[in-house]
């Protein structure tokens, strides 16, 4: 059969169409639910998840790989029984669909070879949860298969049992990141993972010191760019990020000068100071020039570094003369 039909709880039909992995909602009356804000989409996504954990079971009726969860609050709430206690528990992914019920595509494996094989994950997936014991490398090998990919770090279980979650508000449970950022730097040391997580979160100020913390690469560098270009694109849909745009531009501006500055890239380099138009912006391009500087060998390049510095005090200057 190429499709499976499916009625919710509140009288929506979904029609799950295997061939493309899509699906389908139609109201009570049997008209369609759009896709997209816009309502100019039919076909929905089917989100697909990958778990990077042991001992976890996730029931199902069936051998396809399809799961149904329900849509509560806005989120896609994911039982799963811990098999370590037996425990039965609950993950929790925002979503912006406008159904009570959802088909998603779960795969668990075991191995992180498995995992990034392109024979064995036969779909791309849209969000990885993980436990502790996988490595910031690990982690890098993923984003690196999967650029596009969502890791959230699960610890192996820390998700809400039956009784945790009668005794905790939906308040207290930030869908799945419910993580200690005090501990981050203790659970990796890499900066990829670290940023994603601290983006989450709206910590902007510990995305912007990643830069002094750590020797970040150019491709390291713009996995994050992409993070945080993601949720500009994303800001006029959500209020949250509506209201940190600016921090938001001003992250993405710092580590597009980066970038530029690790691959040399002169000429864009001189336009981005040329548009800098306040003191602390100024300050945070002058210390990354001043880092990158003192990892450079050829007496060439300190030049290069050192011209840079003085464009900046020279923008300092026109700029308190305005």
């Amino acid at each position: 059969m190429d499709y499976l039909e499916k009625k919710t709880p509140n009288g929506i039909t979904l029609k799950v169409l295997f061939k493309k992995w899509n699906f389908l909602a139609f109201d009570k009356s049997g008209g369609a639910i759009y896709a997209d804000e816009e309502q100019t989409k039919y076909l929905h996504k089917i989100p697909v998840i990958f778990f990077l954990i042991k001992n976890i079971q996730i029931e199902k009726s069936s051998e396809s790989p399809i799961h149904f969860f329900r849509v509560v609050n806005d989120e896609i709430v994911i039982p799963y029984t811990d098999l370590r206690d037996r425990k039965r528990k609950y993950l929790f992914i925002k979503t912006n669909k406008m159904i009570d019920t959802i088909p998603v595509i779960i795969k668990i494996f075991n191995e992180l070879a498995f995992l990034v094989r392109k024979k064995e994950a036969e779909f791309d997936p849209d969000y990885i949860f993980i436990d502790s014991n996988i490595t910031s490398d690990d982690v890098l090998i993923i984003k690196k298969r999967f650029p596009d990919v969502i890791i959230t770090l699960t610890n192996n279980g820390s998700g809400k049992s039956d009784e945790d979650k009668d005794s905790e508000g939906r308040k207290n449970r930030r869908a799945v990141e419910e993580l200690d950022t005090k501990n981050l730097n203790i659970m990796s040391n890499n900066p990829v993972f670290l940023a994603k997580v601290h983006l989450r979160w709206m910590a902007f100020s510990k995305v912007n010191q990643l830069l002094l913390d750590f020797d970040i690469s150019p491709l390291e560098a713009e996995y994050i760019l992409k993070f945080i270009e993601s949720m500009l694109e994303r800001s006029e849909e959500s209020e949250e990020l509506k209201k940190n745009q600016s921090k938001l531009k001003d992250l993405f501006e710092s580590f597009q000068f980066y970038i530029n500055l690790l691959n040399k890239k002169n000429d864009e380099i001189k336009e981005m100071i040329t548009k800098v138009n306040d003191q602390m912006t100024l300050v945070s391009y002058n210390t990354l020039v001043a880092k990158l500087k003192s990892f450079q060998q050829m007496e060439e390049d300190q030049l290069v570094f050192t011209e840079y510095e003085n464009l900046l005090f020279e923008r300092k200057e026109q700029i308190q003369d305005q």
